[in-house]
């Protein structure tokens, strides 16, 4: 998905290395705030079922990344 994503991105505009540097953190905290979000809706009938399973899957993801970052 990042090469498809960087590809459509660069038919419209430029993107320089400094910035693609930080498109892991921009993804990391874009899913932080999905799992925020949703951890505040657990108790809605449309989330209640599978919403703990996709939070903890979610965090999972989420410290990959962080024990990713002291590499």
């Amino acid at each position: 998905m990042r090469a498809g994503f960087l590809r459509g991105y660069r038919r419209v505009r430029l993107l320089s290395g400094e910035h693609e540097a930080h498109l892991e953190t921009f993804v990391a905290a874009r899913l932080l705030a999905h799992t925020l979000w949703l951890a505040a809706h657990l108790d809605e009938p449309m989330f209640r079922e599978r919403a703990p399973q996709r939070v903890a899957s979610q965090v999972r993801e989420l410290e990959r990344f962080l024990r990713n970052q002291g590499s």
